[in-house]
């Protein structure tokens, strides 16, 4: 369900054409939804659904009718949805500024990011150029200097805890291989147990490391 505001263009008192600014547009878009909300319905919401849940990175969204079946239709090629798509594949696997436009670079989009500009640039082959506002807004995506960084910062804490699992996992396992070498040539178990403690140590050290690492955080 969807509101259509009817509005005579031209005055019948003096004959001069309706002039409608932004301005007014906006006023008139939060009077409507303000009689919605008072009857209990919904109003569309940036970053949301028209049924209220929140829009998942790389959703397609936008303001413009017309904009929005561009984006949308798979089979129309536009230089904004490659542009999309190619950040949202780069910034996935990135951990710095410079990883990133170099993964943007291989994928046919130069990056301009610099830190005397507000905003950050992309331009293909063709010189179509695609600022990062407008990424952000049809892609529910933050592609902003921030939210980048930011989002590296994230893939480095992720692979720092990946790393720091894999040498746990391998420093466990060449205990463990050691725990059977001694079953099968040492009598007793005086040698088993060391290595068993070994592995409760081993364990016990990288807990406090990752209690350490939430603390700091």
């Amino acid at each position: 369900m969807h509101i259509h505001l009817v509005t005579n263009t031209v005055s019948w008192v003096n004959g001069l054409k309706l002039q409608n600014s932004r301005a007014d547009l906006q006023r008139m878009k939060d009077l409507t939804n303000k009689m919605c909300i008072e009857k209990g319905l919904s109003v569309p919401a940036k970053g949301m659904h028209y049924d209220g849940t929140v829009m998942e990175d790389g959703a397609v969204g936008a303001w413009s009718k017309d904009k929005y079946k561009l984006l949308a239709d798979v089979s129309k090629k536009s230089y904004v949805v490659d542009c999309g798509s190619a950040v949202f594949e780069a910034k996935a696997d990135c951990c710095s500024r410079d990883c990133f436009i170099e993964e943007m670079e291989e994928r046919g989009w130069h990056t301009t990011w610099t830190d005397n500009r507000k905003h950050i640039t992309f331009e293909n082959d063709k010189g179509d150029k695609v600022r990062d506002t407008n990424l952000s807004k049809s892609f529910n995506m933050d592609i902003s200097k921030e939210g980048l960084l930011n989002e590296f910062k994230r893939q480095n804490e992720l692979r720092k805890e990946r790393e720091r699992k894999r040498k746990k996992e391998r420093q466990i396992d060449k205990i463990e291989r050691r725990v059977r070498d001694d079953r099968e040539f040492v009598d007793g178990e005086s040698a088993i147990t060391d290595r068993e403690c070994e592995i409760k140590e081993c364990n016990h050290r990288y807990e406090s490391q990752d209690q350490d690492d939430d603390f700091i955080r």
